[in-house]
C-alpha cells in the first residue's frame, strides 16, 4: 500500500485512491503522475481487505451516512476523496482461522457487499462508476449502443442457437470469426476463424453462447483510448501471420499514433457518454476502403503499450481526472 497524505486540512490536496495490486504498472504510473501534478494518492489492494485495511459505514440517526477508509496510517472519509480509479481487483482475503468452506464463502461475499457498496456510493467520482462499468462490459449492451451512437459494426449473432448462426451465415458471403463473450482472469481468449471445423461444431453452442461475426480485412487495427472526452488513438499492425485476427497474440506489434476522422471520434465520445464511462479502450478496424468498424470496448483495458509506443499522455489524463487537475498540468523537466 502506498500512502501520501491522509489528513485533509484545507492546505493539502484531497487524496485520490487507486484500487490495484501494488505491482500494477498502470497504477504506479498514474500514481506518479498524480504526485507530479501536486496531488496525493493511496494505492489499495483488495487482496489486503479486510485484514490490512477496512471500510466502515456509519449512519447515526439524524446524520448523513459516512464511509471511512481505515488503514494502518490513518482514516480517510468519503467526502475527503477526490476520485477513485477502480483499476484491478484481487480476491478478498479470508483469514486462515476460518476453515469451513461455507463460512469462508460468506466472508468473501460480505466483503464484496461492503466494498462494492462503497464504490457504488462514490458514484461519478469513480473511474468507472460501478453500475456503468458492469453494464458496459457486456457485449450485447456495447453493440446496441454502438449502432445508436453512429459506429458501424459487422453483422453479428450472439447466441447459443446453432440455427440462428446458420441463418446469419446463409445471409452473407465472406468469412466469419468467433470469440467468447467474456475473458477469464489472466487469460487471452483469442478471436478465431469460423472455419469448416468450427462450423461442424456449431451444435456445441447449446452449452454456451458465443459471438459470431463477419470478418473485416484489409486495414489496420485501431485502439482508441478515451479518458473523459479526450481520445488517444493508435494504429496497431501485427507482424505474425497467426495474429492477423487478434493482435494481442503478437508480442512484436507495430504501434503508431493515429488520427481518427471527426465522425468516428464523435461517435466514440457519444458512446462513452451513453455508457456512462469515464475511461474506455475501444477496438476498431479500418477496412481496405478506409471504413472504420467497431468491435468492442473494454472499460478497463490496458493502455501503457500505446503510451510507451506513441508518447501519448494517457496516464496523465487519468491522473488529472482523478484529482480534477487542469489540462495545463505539466511534469517538471527535472522530475524523477
Amino acid at each position: 500500500m502506498v500512502r501520501i497524505h491522509l489528513v485533509v486540512d484545507g492546505q493539502q490536496p484531497l487524496p485520490a485512491i487507486i484500487i490495484a495490486p501494488p505491482e500494477d504498472l498502470h497504477a504506479l504510473t498514474v500514481a506518479w503522475e498524480i504526485r507530479q501534478c501536486g496531488g496525493s494518492v493511496i494505492i489499495l489492494n483488495t487482496a489486503d481487505f479486510p485484514n490490512l485495511w477496512s471500510i466502515s459505514l456509519t449512519a447515526d440517526e439524524g446524520d448523513a451516512p459516512r464511509f471511512d477508509v481505515i488503514t494502518a496510517e490513518g482514516v480517510v472519509t468519503d467526502a475527503a476523496i477526490s476520485g477513485v480509479w477502480w483499476r484491478r481487483t484481487r480476491p478478498f482475503a479470508v483469514s486462515e482461522a476460518i476453515t469451513d468452506d461455507k463460512h469462508r464463502r460468506l466472508c468473501r461475499d460480505d466483503c464484496a457487499a461492503l466494498f462494492e457498496g462503497w464504490i457504488y456510493a462514490l458514484g461519478a467520482r469513480v473511474i468507472n462508476p460501478l453500475a456503468a462499468e458492469l453494464a458496459a462490459r457486456r457485449k450485447p449492451v456495447q453493440l446496441a449502443n454502438a449502432r445508436r451512437c453512429g459506429l458501424r459494426h459487422p453483422s453479428t449473432v450472439i447466441s447459443s442457437s446453432p440455427d440462428d448462426v446458420r441463418a446469419l451465415l446463409s445471409r452473407h458471403d465472406g468469412e466469419f470469426i468467433y470469440k467468447g463473450l467474456t475473458t477469464p482472469a489472466s487469460m487471452i481468449v483469442e478471436t478465431r476463424p469460423l472455419d469448416e471445423e468450427a462450423r461442424g461444431n456449431l451444435a456445441l453452442l447449446r452449452f454456451s453462447p458465443c459471438i459470431i461475426q463477419r470478418r473485416i480485412d484489409g486495414g489496420a487495427d485501431i485502439r482508441a483510448t478515451i479518458v473523459e472526452d479526450e481520445i488517444f488513438a493508435a494504429e496497431i499492425r501485427a507482424r505474425h501471420p497467426g495474429a492477423q485476427l487478434d493482435w494481442r497474440l503478437d508480442p512484436a506489434i507495430d504501434v503508431h499514433a493515429h488520427t481518427l476522422p471527426d465522425e468516428v471520434a464523435g461517435a466514440i465520445q457519444r458512446m462513452q457518454k451513453e455508457l456512462g464511462l469515464r475511461y474506455g479502450a475501444y477496438d476498431l478496424r479500418r477496412d481496405a476502403e478506409g471504413k472504420y468498424w467497431f468491435f468492442e470496448v473494454n472499460p478497463g483495458g490496458q493502455y501503457l503499450f500505446v503510451e510507451i509506443a506513441t508518447e501519448q499522455k494517457i496516464s496523465r489524463a487519468i491522473a488529472r481526472a482523478l484529482i480534477a487537475a487542469p489540462a495545463t498540468c505539466e511534469i517538471p523537466h527535472d522530475a524523477t
